[in-house]
């Protein structure tokens, strides 16, 4: 009977420091200054990239001493949405994801064999993949109040579009 508590110490203790990672990635909401759900209109220096994703001449391309190749934005219904953070090469992809689980913890990966982790906050999910063969790396953060607003209003639009077969 006595090894149940010291049992469960070992599982309460891992929870909470994890918990406490996650806190943070939904406090900062966001990526530095770019936080989720701000309008298009007060983000300054956007640059249109591709449709639908803009980046800012004045991005920082460094995280630390570890090089960003590319750090684009997306929005939904005029607010930022979606933040996507690329790196080239394994030094910096390894790098960035080491500063990822410092600041937000290890991260759940599915598969031990393909370098992908996954951060699932309250408000906040982010994920983390890089390329087996380039060891290149996409880092994909978005906001699940913007992704749930969407996923409704295609529903939504989806069902109106059902009426008109």
């Amino acid at each position: 009977m006595k090894i149940l508590p010291i049992f469960l110490l070992f599982i309460v203790i891992p929870i909470t420091v994890i918990g406490q990672n996650i806190k943070s990635l939904d406090e900062k909401y966001g990526f530095r200054e770019m936080k989720f759900e701000t309008h298009f209109s007060s983000i300054k220096n956007l640059v249109k990239v591709e449709e639908g994703f803009y980046k800012s001449t004045t991005e920082n391309l460094k995280l630390g001493d570890y090089k960003l190749s590319e750090v684009t934005y997306s929005f939904y219904k005029d607010q930022l949405y979606i933040i996507l953070i690329q790196t080239k090469g394994l030094i910096n992809s390894r790098g960035v994801l080491k500063i990822l689980q410092q600041a937000y913890g290890e991260g759940i990966q599915s598969n031990e064999y393909i370098e992908r982790y996954y951060w699932d906050g309250e408000k906040t999910l982010m994920s983390y993949e890089q390329n087996s063969v380039t060891d290149d790396a996409l880092i994909i953060m978005w906001c699940k109040k913007l992704a749930d607003l969407k996923d409704t209003d295609e529903k939504r639009a989806n069902s109106e579009a059902i009426k008109q077969l």
